[in-house]
């Protein structure tokens, strides 16, 4: 992952159901993925095709609080 982020690769990118790779490792309980791309400038707030964000897909407490702190941090920059 952190290639792909040196490369520039689009962190926002979604699929046809609207999943970005946040989104999937959030729920997939990919802590460490996804301090990575959260701290890279990936959006927690896209949406897939059912509504869903990462927030609401986070399998685990640790990728709950991250996404939470994610939430407030991106708040206060704009």
């Amino acid at each position: 992952m952190a290639d792909l982020i040196a490369a520039a690769a689009p962190l926002d990118n979604q699929n046809v159901n609207g999943a970005s790779a946040l989104i999937y490792c959030a729920s997939a309980g990919k802590a460490g993925m996804l301090r990575l791309l959260l701290a890279a400038g990936a959006d927690p707030g896209l949406k897939t095709l059912d509504d869903y964000t990462a927030l609401d897909s986070a399998a685990t407490r640790e990728c709950l609080a991250l996404l939470r702190m994610g939430r407030r941090c991106r708040a206060n920059l704009f």
